[in-house]
């Protein structure tokens, strides 16, 4: 495995969604390429950092006026199928 196949399997790899096979030559590599070890830290980093991250729902009357301008906003008409 080279670098360039590493980094694309890092994200798949923190997610624990790579085959076993795959993991282990992931490893492999990692194990001896400093490069990747540090792509893999910073990976890392930014997961940890995405599960830190709070849910913000939005404001009730948001989706209150959004709603209302969906209703109020004109209808597609379908033309009548010709014979």
């Amino acid at each position: 495995m080279n670098c360039s196949e590493a980094t694309q399997q890092l994200q798949y790899y923190v997610a624990g969604q790579l085959p076993i096979p795959q993991i282990h030559l992931l490893e492999a590599h990692i194990s001896s390429c400093t490069a990747c070890q540090n792509e893999l830290l910073s990976v890392q980093e930014v997961v940890d950092r995405l599960h830190d991250l709070q849910f913000v729902a939005e404001p009730t009357y948001m989706t209150m006026r959004m709603m209302e301008r969906v209703a109020m906003s004109p209808q597609p008409t379908r033309k009548a199928d010709r014979d």
